[in-house]
């Protein structure tokens, strides 16, 4: 049985993140912009406001999120939902 894992991450500089297996879906819950990034360039950066919903196909394997503009300094927060493998 598989069942689907919610976490909250607070940071204030550029987190790696990992696919682990499974689809990401996550929302930036606080603070007003996120730019996400492959560090293997599988995807163009793309940047991510209050509220915005995103996903992380589970091929990425590995992805940066970053404080962006205006978010720079204080601690943002996404929450990532996936499947516990």
């Amino acid at each position: 049985m598989k069942f689907i894992e919610t976490r909250r991450h607070w940071f204030d500089r550029a987190v790696k993140h990992y696919t682990n297996g499974s689809v990401n879906v996550l929302n930036l819950v606080e603070g007003e912009e996120a730019i996400v990034t492959s560090p293997e360039n599988l995807f163009a950066p793309f940047v991510v406001h209050y509220a915005e919903t995103f996903i992380i196909p589970e091929n990425i394997k590995e992805y940066t999120i970053a404080p962006y503009g205006k978010s720079k300094g204080p601690k943002i927060a996404t929450l990532k939902a996936y499947v516990r493998v």
